[in-house]
């Protein structure tokens, strides 16, 4: 996915006017606060992906990559899990 992101960023001649795009414009304007990263947008096109899935397997894949991408946080869950116990 992120390959694709590069791929289309860099070709603006690939326009096909879809979500990926409509992103890749945003990010292009000045006047607006960054706030949306690489990664931040591949994780909600990942989402969006399984949105017509069951719901709950969406959301615990979505849950299971953000906690991979984040071992703090998910060192923080556990240790509170620990301590709920």
């Amino acid at each position: 996915m992120k390959d694709k992101l590069e791929e289309r960023r860099n070709s603006p001649d690939m326009y096909r006017g879809d979500l990926l795009d409509q992103v890749i414009a945003d990010l292009k304007k000045e006047d607006k606060e960054k706030f949306l990263s690489d990664d931040f947008i591949i994780t909600v096109i990942f989402g969006l992906l399984f949105a017509g899935f069951e719901s709950v397997s969406k959301i615990l894949t979505l849950t299971l990559k953000l906690l991979a991408d984040h071992p703090s946080v998910l060192q923080e869950l556990i240790v509170s899990i620990t301590f709920v116990n």
